[in-house]
């Protein structure tokens, strides 16, 4: 019987934990989500060239791209714990003009043993274009603003 209600425990968590994947989002070329989307797997591959590079001359003008790239790894480093992934979801973007905003749900699910915490968090993105081409414009690390006095 115990061992009828663990392998019920182990299946059940299974269950859960595949649950909730959906495939990578898709997104226009162009558009504010697919610049959204670009830069965030860039920050996440540890591309921090690339992550700089998709911000806004205004936010570039805030730190330098030798200083971001400083920093960028000790800010992801802290950002996720052992058993822990991320994975964020878009609404669709509100484009007025040259402006964008794109409200970004984020999920961290924290495994750890048999048991699955899921919690979420809801941000929102400032995008600008410049020259045809949709940039972030808001001081972010990941999807943290930078809290650092020089900004």
């Amino acid at each position: 019987m115990v061992g009828g209600i663990l392998a019920l425990m182990i299946v059940s968590v299974g269950v859960v934990l595949l649950r909730g994947d959906r495939p990578v989002a898709s997104f226009a070329p162009g558009s504010p989500e697919a610049a959204l989307q670009a830069y965030l797997a860039a920050w996440e591959a540890g591309d921090d060239a690339t992550a700089w590079a998709s911000f806004s001359a205004r936010v570039r003008a805030g730190i330098s791209e030798a200083d971001y790239r400083t920093e960028a790894p000790m800010v992801r480093s802290n950002s996720t714990s052992p058993g822990q992934s991320r994975r964020a979801f878009f609404d669709p973007a509100t484009v007025k003009g040259d402006s964008a905003q794109v409200r970004v749900t984020v999920e961290v699910t924290t495994v750890g043993g048999i048991n699955v915490d899921r919690y979420r968090t809801v941000t929102t993105v400032s995008l600008v274009r410049e020259s045809g081409t949709w940039k972030i414009d808001q001081e972010l690390m990941g999807l943290e603003p930078w809290g650092y006095s020089k900004f």
